[in-house]
């Protein structure tokens, strides 16, 4: 029943942004109610998607942030994870001390689970095609280290000013096989068509946290927040 769904949703928003309080850049719960249209979440603060337009700086501020707040979400016991790390779901907002765009946070966590809940089933897999890490894609199974994947797939959809190759893919399996393919590339290769600005943070990104061929296998969970620091300044 669509209602009872909206419901269980909102059950589990709730019980993963209550246990997620404490993480900075994680929206804040701030009540809930129902309607005749059904259940709803108050949250804060208000933000917007980033774009291509961007800045560099609140694009990399971005990717630092949500990195940061991943790397909490790996440290509660059990660790969380999203499944769900895409474009929609990173907004820009405002700090409480400032009207100027200073922060980014992760929002939506309706399909989240705890590590140690899920079960592998590629035939139910979660989360959104275009920023859907690989092993994902191949296997069905989550981790901390997916989520990361899905971060470096934001950033590189925004520094192409969203003309990556998998875009368009007409099935999950060939949006796997490109992305895998471009992820391997050199670096020639694959930034040929990065924004120049953000070229030196993406090519130390992808350094970084290379795909290997057997599917994605990324670095310890700060790693990348630790490389978004460093190009950010």
């Amino acid at each position: 029943h669509p209602a009872s769904r909206t419901h269980a949703h909102v059950d589990v928003q709730v019980h993963m942004l209550q246990r997620l309080a404490s993480i900075k850049n994680v929206i804040r719960l701030e009540g809930q109610g129902v309607t005749c249209d059904g259940h709803f979440l108050v949250t804060s603060p208000y933000g917007r998607r980033l774009k291509p337009t961007d800045s560099a700086h609140v694009m990399l501020r971005a990717v630092r942030d949500v990195a940061s707040a991943l790397a909490m979400m790996a440290a509660v016991d059990p660790p969380i994870i999203h499944r769900d790390i895409s474009i929609g779901n990173i907004v820009v907002g405002s700090s409480s001390s400032s009207s100027e765009e200073t922060s980014a946070y992760l929002i939506d966590f309706a399909t989240a689970l705890a590590e140690t809940s899920q079960s592998s089933d590629p035939e139910t897999i979660t989360g959104t095609y275009i920023f859907m890490a690989c092993q994902v894609m191949l296997t069905g199974v989550h981790s901390i280290k997916t989520d990361l994947e899905s971060l470096f797939l934001v950033l590189l959809y925004l520094a192409c000013d969203e003309r990556v190759p998998w875009a368009r893919a007409p099935s999950r399996r060939m949006s796997c096989a490109l992305k895998i393919q471009a992820l391997t590339m050199s670096h020639d290769t694959l930034f040929a068509q990065t924004r120049d600005d953000l070229l030196p943070a993406v090519t130390s990104l992808h350094e970084l946290f290379k795909i290997l061929p057997a599917g994605s296998q990324w670095r310890d969970s700060c790693s990348i927040s630790a490389a978004a620091r460093a190009v950010h300044g």
